[in-house]
């Protein structure tokens, strides 16, 4: 990579110093105003792993919250300062105070361990604020909580209700409401699943977001990410002002991943326009509520590699998960699965709701998984005789490799043997 040009960034999502180290940045920034214009008081953005959720949401803290730093100036060659009427958006910029967690790392192999990383990500925030301890528009009880949070000493029900608490907090200090943003949030959910103590996670789960997002009169706005709707009981109970958009949907298609035009433009930054239609043979092929999308960190890797071809994605997380599905089908669905793994298709519902418990119990769940996760990709079918179902196929070269590598291993590990059944299934 020519030393004269931008960095490309791998792994760097705080948006504050891809800026000011002056990074190689796909604008993205029409996030904000989207948001703005969406009056949502709840949003929730679900999209596979490394499609940029955590960098979106780091931008987003950057452009709302009231610091000492002067933040302005990171967003002045962006999108979003030349968005019209100029006054209604960059009067946004640094006026709210925010509350901001992310759970990616919440990987643990016990609840007790998963506990205490939640209590030390939630103990972070709050000493983030710990400017609110001078306050004198809190009382001194409100002091207490702060301090039983800060030193460790709170009791379970100070915790689960810390998300109200603190927003509380910052609305009575600074006079205006709060923003509240929650990357990854089901991140400690999945481990759950896997590590056997699922139903402890979502009970702290259901009444921390509870908490924080239920009727919550200090809240301007709250964004969570992850990468699943989950469905359990809901552990969004009562949470009637939730609004939802998966990769099936249009609002927000263009803000996860590199569409057609920022490739061409990184490909040409990069002096590496000639290898435009390798790029999208490997790293193309997903579908973002009806608009082609790139694997933003496969194509960042291949560029920051000499333009060499591999499946990148694969090494980023563990495809434990996949394994589990693969353990429990069907053989309805390992015959699914075999065809799409040798160029075939898939016609079948999905349903954008998770609930890990019986994600088993029929194919359209698990296929809904594998959508939803990025390892499949959906296309609508408008036709009125298929009422609103999918194709589904395998997007790109790097995901049948991975197919390849782990699901084929997979099966030959657990001895399972395809046959055929009556399915939707076409030959490709």
């Amino acid at each position: 990579m020519d030393k004269c040009k931008k960095i490309l960034p791998v792994g760097i999502s705080d948006f504050r110093k891809i800026r000011e180290e002056q990074y190689y940045f796909v604008d993205k920034s029409l996030l904000i105003r989207d948001i703005i214009n969406s009056g949502s008081e709840v949003t929730l953005l679900t999209r596979p792993r490394r499609f940029g959720k955590t960098l979106n949401m780091s931008m987003i803290k950057s452009f709302f919250e009231r610091t000492e730093e002067a933040a302005a100036g990171l967003f002045s060659e962006l999108k979003i300062w030349k968005c019209e009427p100029i006054e209604k958006y960059r009067g946004e910029q640094g006026k709210y105070p925010v509350v901001y967690l992310t759970l990616k790392d919440i990987k643990c192999d016990s609840w007790e361990e998963t506990y205490e990383k939640l209590k030390n990500v939630i103990q972070l925030e709050f000493n983030r604020h710990v400017d609110l301890l001078e306050s004198k528009n809190l009382t001194r009880f409100d002091k207490l909580y702060m301090e039983r949070i800060l030193n460790m000493s709170a009791s379970d029900a100070d915790w689960q209700d810390s998300l109200n608490r603190l927003t509380g907090y910052l609305k009575i200090h600074h006079k205006t409401p709060a923003i509240l943003l929650i990357d990854e949030y089901d991140v400690p959910i999945q481990q759950g699943h896997m590590m056997d103590f699922y139903d402890k996670i979502i009970n702290f789960m259901r009444n921390w977001l509870s908490g924080g997002l239920k009727d919550n009169q200090n809240l301007k706005f709250a964004v969570l990410t992850g990468i699943l709707h989950i469905a359990q009981e809901s552990i969004f109970s009562g949470l009637n002002n939730l609004d939802v958009y998966t990769v099936l949907d249009e609002p927000y298609r263009e803000y996860f991943g590199f569409t057609q035009e920022e490739v061409d433009e990184i490909a040409a930054y990069y002096d590496c326009g000639d290898k435009r239609g390798e790029i999208r043979a490997w790293y193309n092929g997903y579908n973002f509520g009806g608009l082609d999308i790139y694997n933003p960190w496969s194509v960042v890797k291949y560029i920051r590699s000499g333009n060499k071809p591999a499946p990148y994605w694969l090494s980023t997380s563990s495809n434990d998960f996949i394994h589990k599905i693969i353990e429990k089908s069907t053989p309805e669905t390992e015959a699914a699965l075999k065809q799409v793994m040798d160029g075939g298709y898939l016609i079948t519902s999905l349903n954008t709701q998770v609930v890990y418990p019986t994600i088993y119990d029929n194919p359209d769940n698990i296929f809904s998984f594998l959508v939803m996760t990025g390892y499949l990709k959906a296309d609508a079918l408008e036709e009125p005789e298929y009422g609103g179902d999918f194709v589904l196929c395998i997007p790109n070269q790097e995901l049948a490799s991975v197919y390849k590598k782990e699901i084929s291993r997979t099966i030959i590990k657990y001895g399972i043997g395809f046959y055929k059944k009556e399915l939707s299934i076409v030959k490709g």
